[in-house]
């Protein structure tokens, strides 16, 4: 390569493209944006959103939607997925929550390591994103986010970490905002010292699009491509840095050869990417969309056994809310696929009713922009309420006229900014309220006024404002966004044709005010946001505190019962452990159990979460049968970081293993004694 080639390299071409270099037979390398298609391209297969794959605690199952997404971009000729996204929710008011992987960094990093590991077994390079401490959509292009290097060891870094380490991830992208007083796109220290030197990255980092502002602090801190174009790293701005030895030519060698070694790696030099032997609209991925959707479903109440659904017991079911029809596939912005067919859950009840009558209705509007208190359609939602045998009413956010309540129609892939600052929908580049927009609460108050048997579906990427109804319905499922075989999902286990085995990956607040990130997220100072709840948060926050959440993360119920029992934790020499436990299912329906294992750590040096997630397990049991469930922690799940010594310190001593259902429901306790040691970063 000239030097002319290499710097027009290091620069995106066309959007979504490396650029090709003909007269070297390198070939242009085509993109997409993920995580829940391959939705650059024309319609796909929509997958559950990132928050519902990691509602559904399965590893092996993150690793076959990577695969089915992997098989999708080689049917479209993609070499490269914008996705996984593994930024921690420290607010529900994140407008990317729902592209996420939840609120803890253990759960985000195997999830987001066993996904890549799916993508790129299909030959396609997985990209890691958003370099770091991207949590909030409100100004994230001007904002610093304020933390102590612990907050970042701890809690922000560790999902990257796992996707670098145990993933193998070929690709990173960097952030838009800033980490402590610099640009992600030219932070040397993220970069250099701590991808690149601590953790062996050998991939290369991409900017998020348009997110450099100086292409040669850019090129100095290891940016290896800027995308969408080489705005900043480009010839003209470059090579005069380069002529004074300002900018070392052998820096610009290595991001050619980080790209070149990837796409060689991969063999896309080699073998066409485009696959003609997939289809387009592939069934086999449509089935790994729905059997996901199916485990991400977390039954929160079920007051009185209302579900599930007896059929012979039903004359008619009411459908009432704007998220019952069309289909609420996805949250808007870049992570929106546009599916190939949908089933909505309108679609889905009406196929499991199985000769039941259905009624729908889309639910209350606002009879004028100025009167919030004025709404329609209460003479019509009443009725058809009161004389159903079960009612099921839809609400929550979603991305298009129907599915906000707001009666104007915007385009599925970027909504206006009045529908972002309206909070009608969950999106990149805006937060979102924690209130759900005034007419879905008037349709839930009708709907159970009229008819005390109601379930309610929400769709949402994290926790909502459900104080006006949650002691009043009886039943309540969080669906997130389900992708285009949600519809039927729903429906299934709402006559408990599939048992519910989702569980939280975030806290469920009762006020937003009771989330420990609340006040100071999104408090401007001086375009700094400060992480005041350090470590804290999510629910180590809530565990830390006498404020009880209205649902704590990992919760989930089920339509059968589980017992643990027989719980042995020892020790290794290397200062791991391996936990072992018996898990029965002591009910009538098949169903999974996902085991948590929480580590308590003694009084120490320095604060510590009370309890925090280091292993999970996801078993499938029929009705009296007992398996033996093995859980292995690694060492670092005794340590905290030292910014002193800057590494991870254990301080040996009494650390209790808990074992349960959820972070706040514990079945089975014993004590490990674990040696002092100091590992690595």
């Amino acid at each position: 390569m000239s030097l002319a080639d290499k710097l027009d390299y290091i620069g995106g071409d066309r959007s979504m493209y490396i650029r090709p270099n003909p007269r070297l037979g390198i070939p242009e390398i085509k993109m997409s944006d993920g995580p829940s298609g391959c939705r650059n391209w024309g319609p796909s297969t929509a997958y559950p959103a990132g928050v519902a794959l990691a509602a559904t605690f399965d590893t092996a199952q993150a690793e076959r939607s990577g695969s089915a997404v992997g098989r999708d971009c080689r049917a479209r000729g993609v070499h490269v997925l914008l996705a996984p996204g593994v930024n921690i929710q420290r607010s529900p008011l994140g407008g990317r929550n729902f592209e996420y992987l939840g609120e803890d960094p253990f759960l985000a990093g195997e999830m987001a390591a066993s996904y890549v590991r799916g993508v790129q077994a299909e030959g396609v390079l997985a990209t890691v994103k958003h370099f770091a401490a991207n949590n909030q959509e409100w100004d994230r292009k001007n904002v610093s986010s304020e933390m102590d290097e612990r907050t970042l060891r701890e809690i922000y870094f560790p999902a990257f970490e796992r996707a670098v380490r145990e993933g193998g991830v070929a690709a990173v992208m960097t952030a838009y905002n800033l980490l402590n007083g610099t640009y992600c796109s030219e932070d040397a220290w993220l970069i250099r010292d701590v991808l690149e030197g601590q953790w062996g990255f050998a991939g290369f980092v991409m900017s998020d699009w348009s997110a450099v502002h100086d292409g040669v602090a850019a090129a100095r801190a290891g940016l290896d491509l800027e995308m969408p174009a080489g705005a900043h790293m480009n010839r003209d701005t470059l090579s005069p840095r380069l002529a004074d030895h300002t900018l070392e030519g052998s820096a610009i060698d290595d991001k050619v050869r980080r790209i070149l070694r990837a796409v060689i790696a991969a063999g896309f030099l080699d073998r066409p990417q485009k696959r003609d032997d997939l289809p387009l609209d592939d069934p086999a991925s449509a089935q790994v969309a729905l059997d996901e959707a199916r485990k991400s479903l977390v039954l929160l109440k079920n007051g009185g056994g209302l579900l599930p659904l007896d059929r012979s017991q039903l004359q008619r079911i009411a459908v009432i809310g704007p998220n019952a029809q069309p289909a609420v596939v996805g949250g808007a912005g870049s992570a929106f696929v546009t599916a190939n067919h949908a089933v909505s859950l309108l679609d889905g009840i009406r196929e499991s009713a199985r000769g039941v009558h259905v009624d729908y209705h889309p639910g209350v509007r606002r009879a004028s922009p100025t009167r919030a208190e004025a709404f329609e359609g209460g003479a019509e939602v009443s009725a058809l309420a009161r004389k159903a045998s079960v009612v099921v009413v839809s609400v929550g956010f979603g991305q298009s006229a129907e599915t906000n309540s707001a009666g104007t129609a915007f385009p599925s892939f970027w909504p206006p900014d009045w529908a972002r600052k309206a909070g009608l929908v969950e999106s990149e580049d805006s937060d979102r309220p924690f209130a759900l927009p005034a007419p879905q609460l008037e349709t839930i108050r009708l709907a159970i006024a009229a008819n005390p048997r109601t379930i309610v579906v929400l769709n949402a990427g994290g926790g909502v404002d459900m104080q006006s109804f949650i002691d009043r319905v009886p039943a309540l499922l969080m669906a997130w966004y389900p992708g285009q075989e949600g519809g039927r999902a729903i429906a299934e286990v709402l006559f408990g044709d599939v048992n519910p085995s989702g569980k939280l990956p975030m806290t469920l607040a009762r006020r937003y005010a009771d989330y420990p990130s609340a006040a100071s997220y999104n408090l401007d100072q001086a375009k700094k946001t400060p992480y005041a709840e350090g470590i804290f948060v999510g629910y180590r926050g809530f565990d830390a505190s006498p404020i009880e959440p209205a649902f704590p993360f990992g919760y989930g119920l089920s339509f059968t019962r589980f017992a643990y029992s027989d719980l042995q934790a020892r020790a290794n020499s290397d200062g791991s452990a391996v936990v072992e436990v018996k898990v029965t299912n002591t009910g009538r329906r098949p169903g999974d159990e996902v085991v948590e294992v929480y580590v308590a750590p003694p009084k120490e040096s320095v604060p510590r979460p009370p309890r925090e997630l280091k292993g999970f397990a996801r078993v499938s049991l029929l009705p009296g049968e007992s398996k033996e469930v093995s859980v292995s922690l690694e060492p670092r799940s005794f340590a905290f970081w030292d910014d002193g010594g800057k590494d991870w310190a254990v301080e040996g001593g009494p650390f209790e293993i808990l074992v349960g259902a959820s972070s706040r429901d514990i079945r089975v306790r014993q004590t490990l004694d674990v040696g002092s040691r100091v590992l690595r970063p």
